[in-house]
């Protein structure tokens, strides 16, 4: 949530510390508001709205209402929703660049099965090294959980 907010903050150029006081300006409310949303919206875990509330020091209830405030303000005011879709764009670019160790193979192996669904889609036909490169991404897959079931035996 920190990155969001450092993202959201230097777009609207903001200070990230002035939001987590009690300023009732405009420019720091929508601001906390947005980065509630965008939260909620990349939260791989889905926080609970009582944690985005308390990280801003409100409580859940006012947690809701900016998810609702700002997912409405999308959908009445382009600009906004233009606004909104940029920082979603720097969000996903930086969660991009911050791949965990060990995560490439499992992303290769999603788009990989994402390009094959599309071919079988449309009819058309699949290229072997497709096949191929998806195939060994499923056995290093299952190869590596194989070795992870071993570990977790191992200490019981």
């Amino acid at each position: 949530m920190k990155k969001i907010e450092l993202i959201v903050c230097e777009d609207l150029n903001l200070s990230p510390e002035l939001l987590h006081t009690r300023c009732r300006k405009k420019q720091y409310v929508e601001a906390k508001h947005i980065i509630i949303y965008l939260a909620d919206l990349f939260s791989e875990s889905s926080l609970s709205r009582y944690a985005l509330g308390r990280y801003f020091q409100i409580n859940h209830a006012s947690a809701i209402h900016a998810i609702h405030k700002i997912d409405n303000y999308v959908r009445l005011y382009p600009f906004f929703r233009e606004r909104i879709e940029n920082h979603k764009k720097r969000i996903s670019e930086m969660l991009e660049n911050e791949i965990p160790e060990g995560m490439e193979t499992e992303i290769e192996l999603i788009s990989a099965k994402q390009k094959i669904r599309e071919f079988l889609l449309m009819n058309k036909t699949l290229e072997d090294c497709d096949v191929r490169k998806y195939n060994n991404l499923v056995s290093l897959n299952v190869q590596k959980s194989n070795k992870n079931y071993e570990i977790v035996e191992e200490k019981l």
